[in-house]
């Protein structure tokens, strides 16, 4: 079922590929820096800033700490090492050619990622994805900073609707953000994964 899951995620991706509706990070190495102050997130100072290939191996290791001890609970633990394996630094270094992705940095390390495309060819949807928090970094606000951050990008700015698939750990967290079941509730599908969106008015150039 899983494997289903990310046959599908890879579709996704190629698509917004082909239509060019994203940017590879190498053409936006030099994209903006966010400076968080640590008085907005309960912790050390944070920079949120575009992902660079060097980051590959960090994030990866981030993206499979977040999976086995957050989202454990909540899935099959193969599942759990499927989905590490599909973020392994090759996979990370695909999403990233793929889509706008930044990294959040606290001390040079690590803590957090999220990525933003487009979505199945659309002009005007857009798709959030890869959203993940150091565990130790988790609950203080980490992740609304790096989903603030995906928001004021251009990819998603155009967008009339942007889509995400949650996890079953993580609704509750895009419901405070403004995201809306797309079922109505917060009934995971059968693979999981509990769909939502937000509709917006699309800024034109």
């Amino acid at each position: 079922m899983l494997r289903q899951k990310i046959k599908a995620m890879m579709t996704v991706l190629a698509l917004c590929f082909q239509f060019g509706l994203s940017q590879p990070f190498l053409k936006n190495k030099d994209a903006e820096s966010i400076f968080v102050n640590k008085k907005e997130i309960g912790g050390e100072d944070m920079l949120i800033r575009r992902f660079r290939p060097e980051d590959a191996e960090e994030t990866s290791r981030m993206i499979a700490a977040a999976l086995r001890e957050t989202n454990g609970p909540d899935y099959p633990a193969e599942e759990i090492e499927e989905l590490a394996e599909f973020y392994s630094p090759a996979g990370v270094l695909r999403r990233a050619g793929e889509s706008h992705m930044y990294v959040g940095c606290e001390d040079g390390a690590v803590v957090g990622c999220g990525a933003v495309s487009g979505y199945d060819g659309s002009e005007t949807e857009s798709y959030i994805m890869t959203l993940f928090v150091l565990p130790g970094c988790q609950g203080r606000g980490v992740g609304r900073k790096l989903l603030e951050t995906l928001e004021a990008d251009e990819i998603f700015l155009r967008a009339e609707r942007v889509e995400l698939s949650s996890s079953i750990t993580a609704h509750g967290f895009y419901k405070k953000m403004g995201y809306a079941y797309m079922q109505g509730s917060g009934e995971p599908d059968e693979e999981g994964s509990v769909h939502m969106e937000k509709r917006r008015t699309p800024r034109r150039p």
